[in-house]
């Protein structure tokens, strides 16, 4: 179980072990609706690419580095705006199956 209203319950920064969770759950909720969810832009790809890259998993990071991300206002206020637009999607696809769950 996945709670969504976590992934936006930051304030200054995000979790991005959260929101990248969330962001995954509704690109795939989206797609499974054949929902034009787009997280595709340039500007969507770029801010998830950073959030990925701030998980510095080891596969990903170079032994003894660690990424840490500086967040502009703009950045913070896009994860916002797709998550949000995400959770919203997912809510009503879900609540409309008759399974209020999420």
């Amino acid at each position: 179980m996945f709670n969504l209203d976590r992934a936006l319950a930051w304030k200054s920064e995000p979790n991005v072990v959260e929101a990248l969770s969330c962001w995954n759950l509704v690109t795939g909720v989206a797609s499974s609706l054949q929902h034009p969810f787009d997280d595709r832009s340039p500007a969507h790809r770029t801010l998830h690419d950073k959030v990925f890259r701030a998980l510095n998993l080891p596969a990903m990071t170079p032994p003894g580095e660690r990424y840490v991300p500086r967040w502009s206002p703009a950045e913070l206020s896009l994860l916002r705006l797709v998550l949000t637009d995400g959770i919203t999607l997912a809510r009503a696809a879900f609540i409309d199956d008759g399974r209020q769950t999420l």
